[in-house]
């Protein structure tokens, strides 16, 4: 009755306050494969090392990566379709991600609410949580690293987040009466034939083509005028 919106995960890997050196090392590899191989069965992974019994046991049963429409994808709970208890869980954190909508959040601050009942979920289980979360949500979530906004994770990035999750915050972006009519265009400056339906799939190639360019191009003053500046 305590903890009636506690999901249900059997594995005594994470399903732990404090997981062990081998359950930390295995999440890692997890987390990484999320971001690497989203749209791979079992992420890819072959054999059956920890980090795939992990997988199996919080994302694979619980149908919060699952294969659909064509392919594999992270997806949030469905109703009538939770056969691990989740959907209460993640309702609580869309309810939060509603929340960043005017100022950038850690996922964090939701930890000692996911903790406490009606949830009582273990804090091993927590990062693969909010990666399965931020994957779902992709198209409308923007991660910020130390205010530095990160189009896309790196296995670096990844491995900061397990250790420092405090250090990343989100922000949810919506397209809403006059953007829409901004993205549109900007989308179709972009893309030559669109089906892209959010904010950040804009932004994201941007991001990405800015962060690649060489430092110098990045830093240099020479021969740029003040408009040309605040352009770049």
């Amino acid at each position: 009755e305590v903890y009636c919106n506690c999901p249900v995960v059997k594995n005594e890997l994470i399903n732990r306050k404090s997981p062990s050196t081998q359950g930390v090392a295995a999440t890692n590899k997890l987390a990484a494969a999320m971001v690497n191989n989203e749209s791979e069965e079992n992420l890819g992974f072959e054999k059956f090392p920890p980090e795939k019994s992990i997988y199996l046991s919080l994302l694979r049963k619980s149908k919060l990566h699952k294969y659909d429409n064509g392919k594999w994808q992270f997806k949030k709970p469905e109703e009538g379709d939770d056969p691990c208890n989740f959907r209460k869980v993640w309702e609580h954190i869309d309810s939060f991600l509603d929340t960043t909508e005017e100022q950038a959040l850690s996922l964090v601050e939701l930890n000692k609410e996911l903790i406490a009942p009606p949830f009582g979920i273990k804090e091993g289980i927590l990062p693969i949580l909010y990666f399965a979360v931020i994957l779902t949500y992709k198209h409308e979530l923007a991660v910020f690293e130390n205010l530095n906004y990160i189009p896309t994770f790196n296995n670096e990035q990844v491995s900061r987040f397990m250790k420092r999750p405090d250090q990343f915050t989100v922000q949810r972006f919506r397209i809403e009466g006059l953007n829409e009519s901004l993205f549109e265009a900007y989308s179709s400056a972009i893309f030559e034939n669109s089906t892209q339906k959010s904010v950040l799939s804009i932004s994201r190639p941007i991001a990405k083509l800015i962060g690649d360019l060489p430092e110098y191009t990045l830093n240099t003053t020479r021969g740029l005028d003040d408009r040309e500046k605040k352009l770049r």
